[in-house]
């Protein structure tokens, strides 16, 4: 990386406008972890030329990462807005709705991704692992059949499978995904932190439960914003109210929150 920088300076010192060696740059800079200056690149990129598209989309999974989430959809909104067949840009904002919780827009982003390049494997794991956060299972196990379909190996796909298979009950498979992990190479940090994920989860799944555990009845929790009562005043915000109680009983891990 350290010769590439050296390039790329270079090639910016003779032409202080060129927009490729800025955004080259900062996917070096990204690569070698340095995200504060790969987004000083990529912000100096659009600032040259602002209909650079793969900039913005750069610079959208740095806020992401940062858990900037509405000003990384904005980016990948701009890089969509110059070109609308850029299928990276779909496949990451819908990272960015997932991770606000708003898996309709997600699953829209992951669609027409896969409109733009069918074969696109990461976007069904992606995909998949919204239609597990939405419990339709039967979708995201044809989403992630196919991820596999495309890509055998692909690691995301058969953790969020595994996941799938264990929220549906079907806990040998769900074993078996993992244990594919474990069977794949791990030359980055990132792999082997797969990998000892998937350790825990087996290590969880083959636990037996305790009696006590076992005995627990399921519970459930119906939640009711109620904004008009007989002898008092209309309330004001009901729907926050009960939204904030939902979230208090889903953290006490009730198994169903209705609202």
């Amino acid at each position: 990386y350290d010769h590439a920088l050296e390039d790329y300076d270079e090639a910016i010192r003779l032409n202080p406008k060129s927009v490729a060696a800025f955004n080259n740059r900062g996917l070096t800079y990204d690569a070698k972890q340095n995200s504060d200056r790969a987004f000083a690149d990529y912000s100096e990129a659009l600032k040259l030329n602002p209909k650079y598209f793969h900039a913005y989309n750069n610079r959208g999974l740095i806020l992401h990462a940062r858990r900037e989430y509405d000003q990384a959809i904005s980016d990948f909104t701009a890089a969509l807005h110059n070109n609308p067949q850029y299928k990276f840009a779909y496949n990451n904002r819908g990272l960015s709705f997932h991770a606000k919780g708003q898996y309709d827009q997600k699953i829209s982003d992951y669609d027409d991704a896969l409109r733009i390049d069918p074969a696109y494997a990461k976007t069904y794991s992606n995909s998949g692992r919204a239609r597990i956060a939405k419990r339709q299972y039967d979708r995201a196990f044809a989403d992630l059949n196919e991820a596999l379909r495309l890509e055998p190996n692909h690691v995301n796909a058969l953790q969020n499978r595994a996941r799938a298979y264990r929220a549906t009950g079907d806990v040998g498979r769900a074993i078996a995904d993992y244990q594919r992990i474990l069977e794949l190479p791990a030359p980055l940090p990132l792999d082997r932190q797969r990998q000892e994920t998937a350790r825990e989860q087996i290590a969880q799944m083959r636990m037996p439960p305790r009696p006590a555990e076992a005995a627990l009845p399921r519970r459930v929790a119906l939640v009711i914003g109620n904004a008009a009562y007989q002898h008092a005043g209309v309330l004001s915000n009901p729907r926050n109210d009960a939204r904030e109680v939902a979230g208090v009983f889903r953290r006490l891990g009730f198994d169903e929150v209705i609202e």
